[in-house]
């Protein structure tokens, strides 16, 4: 699974896609510890714990925090150049 989040907006965005490129979610999470947790557990309790997912977010103040805490979640995250 693929993950796509732009925290740029006023409302954070969270997409979710599968390999084919098919979006099965789009919602909000934002970028704090609390709501990365709770996107992590949605994802865990709707596909599965041993889903693996493959984040992608901007290169962003507090990009690095997102990409440490998914990380630390089990999560492969890649910041995209700006």
């Amino acid at each position: 699974m693929h993950a796509g989040l732009d925290f740029s907006s006023h409302r954070p965005a969270v997409y979710l896609l599968l390999q084919d490129g098919t979006t099965v979610a789009a919602t909000t999470a934002p970028p704090d510890l609390d709501g990365l947790r709770g996107l992590v557990g949605s994802v865990v309790r709707t596909y599965g714990k041993n889903n693996e997912v493959l984040a992608v977010i901007e290169s962003i103040n507090g990009a690095r925090f997102v990409h440490d805490t998914l990380d630390l979640y089990g999560w492969s995250v890649e910041i995209a150049d700006a």
